[in-house]
């Protein structure tokens, strides 16, 4: 018991010297930082130098010098702005040009196409009607006689028939018409002419058509186209027989025509004879201008 009493004595003072060399090592540090915080003051920063400007004036080289300098500087390719800007105008003034012209190019085609369509409408599509004579109705006989030799002599055989004739690819509307069978005296002499205006026709019935390949077709009994005598062949030696006269027509546009003809006989067949004021083809209403008037109240009624 003695041992172990001693043993903690011998503890109890080594603790109390590792106690007292550790405060004597530590505490003038701790002293001296303390006594540090105390003295240091906190530093003022001081006001900036006010600088000092000199106004110098350059001299003219130097003015010159900077703006050949500027100049070169915004040089472009070796030229200066404005003259770009100049080129560039006129380069866009050279380019509203050539558009103005390529639309004008491109309206002028527009309308020619416009023209030839309607061109293709108006002339290849409409009616073209013609005169054809068929069967006189006379019929010129040879006889043998035996004491006067060879006589010639005629009668009425059927009908006489007159056709128009549309070769044309639409049909045509058949409004009126005027068809005159004279006789002159002289082989050289010719009838009056026949002015579709002033002597104006019988009209056709409404619905009355010439197509192509469907002739519209006139007869008379000979008796009324030659009279109730028929024609002497001595007769046809010394005078002539004509049938002369005027169709007037419409197309499916408006278009309003008028065909002339005159036509002598001469032995079995009637022969087409006499100038522009017997044998002609008029228009009266060109279908171009209505189509045009129908354009131009339709412009009228949109605006």
């Amino acid at each position: 018991m003695l041992a172990i009493r001693d043993r903690a004595w011998q503890c109890t003072a080594l603790a109390a010297l590792g106690l007292a060399v550790a405060l004597a090592v530590s505490g003038p540090c701790a002293g001296h930082v303390y006594h540090h915080a105390e003295t240091v003051r906190p530093t003022v920063a001081s006001p900036p130098a006010t600088p000092i400007v000199i106004h110098a004036e350059p001299t003219p080289e130097e003015v010159h010098k900077a703006a050949e300098d500027e100049a070169a500087h915004r040089a472009i390719f070796g030229q200066q702005p404005e003259v770009w800007t100049f080129w560039l105008m006129v380069l866009t003034s050279l380019l509203t040009i050539g558009l103005w012209f390529a639309t004008w190019a491109n309206a002028s085609a527009t309308n020619r196409s416009a023209s030839i369509a309607e061109r293709a409408l108006v002339d290849l599509e409409r009616p073209y009607v013609f005169v054809r004579f068929g069967d006189p109705g006379l019929e010129m006989r040879e006889i043998q006689l035996p004491d006067k030799g060879v006589e010639f002599h005629s009668r009425y055989n059927g009908w006489t028939e007159l056709l128009f004739s549309n070769y044309g690819r639409s049909p045509a509307i058949l409004k009126d018409a005027l068809i005159v069978f004279d006789r002159t005296a002289g082989r050289h002499a010719m009838p009056y002419a026949i002015d579709p205006v002033a002597q104006t026709g019988p009209a056709f019935p409404s619905g009355t058509i010439s197509a192509n390949g469907e002739p519209h077709k006139m007869t008379w009994a000979p008796y009324s186209v030659y009279g109730h005598e028929s024609l002497e062949a001595d007769s046809l030696t010394t005078d002539r027989f004509f049938c002369l006269g005027y169709l007037r027509y419409e197309d499916v546009l408006g278009g309003r025509y008028v065909l002339g003809f005159c036509a002598y006989f001469e032995w079995d067949r009637f022969i087409l004879e006499g100038g522009p004021e017997f044998n002609y083809f008029r228009t009266e209403i060109d279908p171009r201008d209505r189509v045009e008037r129908s354009r131009r109240k339709w412009l009228s009624f949109a605006r």
